[in-house]
């Protein structure tokens, strides 16, 4: 069992591979949704040599899979709706001694008991890709998303805009298909 596993029996939530894998399907299914949306019969062509139209394909395609957990009592929580750049001053706080890494994506949470919501969400990731949310009261169903290892292009405090939905870094990560700076190992692949 891994640590995540460890604490999520701990708080007595549904920790099962079969809940993780429902979530993960879900969030998955509203991604492939949008991906169609956006790339469908009447949208603009992907311009020439780009390698992906759009940020739900780059997920799609090189998007890995992170294990929620709760957030240990020893780490404080950010500001709600500032999840960027709460996850961004985890990592720069705490990273260098525990190997924490910045990432970005989609994560799925339930909002008010109803079924998961997903939305783009920024977490830190350990070296085992357990997942420590400093921003969501409770921790999400399902994360995925990109690590990104340089801190210059992390989200700072009070301008906490992320690496995805900035345009200069989005657009430059969707024309050369991969960012420079992410780590493509961390977490798990979207398909077995």
């Amino acid at each position: 069992m891994n640590a995540a596993e460890t604490l999520w029996k701990q708080t007595g939530a549904d920790t099962g591979p079969e809940a993780r894998g429902r979530a993960e399907a879900k969030l998955i299914a509203h991604l492939r949704l949008l991906a169609a949306t956006v790339a469908g019969p009447e949208s603009a062509p992907v311009k020439e040599g780009w390698a992906y139209p759009s940020l739900y394909h780059l997920l799609l395609d090189t998007g890995r899979f992170f294990t929620p957990a709760p957030l240990p009592q020893a780490i404080a929580r950010g500001p709600e709706r500032e999840c960027f750049a709460n996850a961004a001053a985890l990592v720069r706080e705490h990273g260098a001694v525990s190997g924490l890494t910045y990432c970005e994506g989609y994560a799925s949470a339930p909002i008010s008991g109803t079924d998961d919501f997903p939305t783009m969400h920024a977490w830190a990731s350990t070296t085992d890709a357990t997942i420590l949310d400093p921003t969501w009261p409770e921790h999400g169903t399902a994360y995925l998303g990109i690590p990104f290892t340089h801190p210059a292009a992390w989200p700072q405090p009070r301008f906490g805009t992320g690496i995805l939905q900035d345009p200069a870094n989005l657009l430059a990560i969707l024309r050369d298909g991969h960012a420079t700076t992410s780590l493509p190992n961390l977490g798990r692949p979207t398909a077995p």
